[in-house]
């Protein structure tokens, strides 16, 4: 898996239609373990790959849809607390606790969202640094 996502970043890549990625320099399948010896960095496929992985982060997509959820049932259900103030034989106050419903229903499925976001992709763990600071060391 390593092997792929380097070979999407080399200037040497070519495809193939039987095998898909191969060396462009050999015409076959990677066969080095950690390191390429031929490996040159393909700066606009590297922009490619990053702006791929970001855009298609399934976390971020998660958090967005959770956004839109909170930020839509918000206005609803203010709008709605503001309408059941009317009586129900109106058609605005059976209006009213429409949208209440609906904001209701769109804020806990919001937060119920933010939840699973947290349980699915939890925050990496950062190590502890266990080398001293040097003083020439430039942060």
């Amino acid at each position: 898996m390593k092997q792929l996502e380097t070979c999407k970043k080399c200037l040497n890549r070519a495809v193939s239609r039987k095998e898909g990625i191969v060396c462009g320099l050999t015409d076959a399948k990677p066969t080095f373990t950690d390191n390429c010896n031929e490996f040159e960095l393909d700066p606009i496929q590297e922009k490619r790959v990053a702006r791929y992985n970001r855009e298609f982060n399934p976390k971020a997509v998660h958090k967005e849809s959770a956004m839109k959820a909170l930020m839509g049932g918000a206005p609803l259900l203010g709008i709605g607390l503001f309408l059941t103030i009317l009586p129900l034989g109106s058609i605005i106050g059976v209006v009213g606790r429409i949208l209440l419903i609906s904001g209701i229903i769109s804020v806990i499925y919001a937060i119920i969202k933010f939840f699973l976001i947290q349980e699915q992709y939890p925050e990496p763990t950062k190590k502890k640094n266990t080398h001293k600071k040097d003083d020439f060391e430039v942060y």
